[in-house]
Parts: C-alpha cells; sequence; structure tokens
C-alpha cells in the first residue's frame, strides 16, 4: 500500500540529489577557473614587481595593495575548497 507514495518520494529524493551534485560541481568548475587566473595573474604580478624593483619608479600603493587583497582572496577560496 505503501509502496507507491515511498517510490514517488524517492524519485523526486533522487532527483533533488542530482540537482545539487550538478549545482556543486559548477561551483567547483568555477572556483577551479577563478584560481587559475587568479595565480597567473599574482604570477605576472610577481615578474612586474621584480622589473619595477630594479627600476627607478616601484610598484606604486595602489598596486601593492591589490596585490595584497587578491593574495588574500586566494587564500581564502583555497581554505574554503581545500584542494
Amino acid at each position: 500500500m505503501a509502496e507507491g507514495p515511498v517510490n514517488f518520494l524517492l524519485e523526486k529524493l533522487a532527483r533533488f540529489v542530482e540537482n545539487e551534485m550538478q549545482l556543486l560541481r559548477g561551483d567547483r568548475e568555477e572556483f577551479l577557473y577563478l584560481r587559475g587566473e587568479l595565480r597567473a595573474f599574482l604570477k605576472v604580478a610577481d615578474e612586474l614587481e621584480e622589473v619595477m624593483k630594479n627600476s627607478k619608479c616601484g610598484l606604486s600603493r595602489h598596486q601593492r595593495e591589490t596585490r595584497k587583497h587578491l593574495q588574500g582572496s586566494q587564500e581564502a577560496a583555497s581554505k574554503i575548497y581545500k584542494s
């Protein structure tokens, strides 16, 4: 007697779990993409910093603060996803 409603609920639950897994995978892929972009940006910033250290002008305060914030964002994201 209860088999019909139980099967119905199990099907609904299975679809719900499947949808949630797809959403979580999408978030992880987006995180990995953004992490790669941040790493590439920071690599260029490090190289630029070396060049600028050897020149007379150096990095501006704004550039140093931006780099610091980006590194903090990358560290926070890495702690969240621990990969």
